[in-house]
């Protein structure tokens, strides 16, 4: 019964909550090549759930999930850190997984959108040797 109680009070707080959509572009630091990123993300318990599927042309497609727990600074200013994984479906060799760990900056245009920038760092888990290291990008977030 306490298990139905705290499954239901998760959905009944997921959905009060605002989703966010961010599109973001950068850069790939491992390859050199731009990147196209897209997500959303749910407040959930005070921690910030975030899928995403990113796009580093004529490379690689990576799907992840990440968790991170932001911090007001200020002034419209957001800060979160973030840790999560990653799947990867290169254009030629082994799909892969990697661990994420970054920190991304918000500020707020408004109520419902924001200017982000992020940077994530990547650890090779299973296969993803070659997709080590790091990411930079920029984009819009909007809430619903």
């Amino acid at each position: 019964m306490k298990k139905a109680i705290l499954a239901v009070s998760l959905m009944f707080a997921a959905s009060a909550s605002a989703t966010d959509l961010t599109v973001m572009t950068g850069r790939d630091n491992v390859y050199n090549k731009d990147l196209v990123q897209y997500s959303v993300s749910q407040p959930i318990l005070g921690f910030k759930v975030t899928g995403s599927l990113q796009d580093v042309r004529d490379t690689y497609r990576a799907v992840g999930v990440s968790v991170g727990k932001p911090f007001a600074l200020g002034k419209g200013f957001s800060l979160t850190p973030a840790i999560g994984v990653q799947q990867f479906n290169p254009e030629t060799g082994k799909n892969g997984w990697a661990s994420t760990a970054g920190v991304g900056v918000a500020y707020a245009l408004n109520s419902n959108a924001a200017i982000v920038a992020d940077h994530t760092r990547r650890f090779d888990m299973s296969d993803a040797t070659t997709f080590k290291g790091s990411q930079t990008s920029v984009g819009l977030r909007v809430s619903f």
